[in-house]
């Protein structure tokens, strides 16, 4: 056992003389039995994959706040770095966020059976445009040049800048031709030839 502890050479020897061979091969950890029992890993879980009390006043769990919440209400302490791990080794990041949106329009599954049916079997001869816009972009200009990429430098960038307001890009993709024309004035112009 290289790198291992002379208490923990000790401990694999005595369970070889109680147990024999299974003693080293039964899946039971050398050490002490698990201190934090299974209920409380997974209330710990489920807590976590729900909003916190209103009470506690935070919009997500961090480890911290999650150890102590469990401490006050089921009386049992755990750590922060345990809670950290648990939720590691079971996928879970509390602490990031994303955005969802759900359409009210009651026709909406109908309307997306329609743009999907167009975009998969497109009328022939004619041109489909996908057309978005993204609006709201910082025009922001540096104000130094960038610093190339040297021998153990990466390139570097002034942190400061110059606004010139926002801008809005508008872009259209033919979906036959997997042409992309883009613009970020108010409005666009596509040129689209069929033939």
């Amino acid at each position: 056992m290289s790198g291992a502890s002379r208490p923990t050479i000790d401990k694999w020897i005595d369970r070889y003389a109680a147990y024999g061979i299974d003693g080293l091969t039964s899946g039971t950890s050398p050490g002490g039995p698990r201190t934090i029992p299974g209920r409380i890993r997974g209330r710990i879980l489920a807590l976590t994959r729900q909003t916190p009390p209103e009470e506690l006043g935070i919009s997500h769990w961090s480890s911290g706040k999650m150890a102590a919440y469990i401490k006050k209400t089921e009386g049992v302490s755990v750590s922060q770095p345990w809670v950290s791990r648990l939720w590691r080794d079971n996928g879970l990041q509390p602490w990031r966020q994303g955005t969802f949106k759900i359409s009210k329009d009651p026709d909406f599954e109908e309307k997306v059976r329609d743009v999907t049916d167009l975009y998969l079997n497109p009328p022939e001869g004619d041109a489909v445009v996908s057309v978005d816009v993204k609006s709201g972009i910082q025009a922001l200009d540096r104000t130094q040049p960038l610093l190339p990429v040297d021998f153990g430098k990466s390139e570097k960038r002034t942190h400061d800048y110059k606004r010139n307001g926002t801008t809005d890009m508008y872009a259209g993709l033919d979906i036959v031709t997997v042409r992309l024309r883009w613009d970020s004035h108010r409005r666009i112009t596509l040129r689209i030839s069929c033939g």
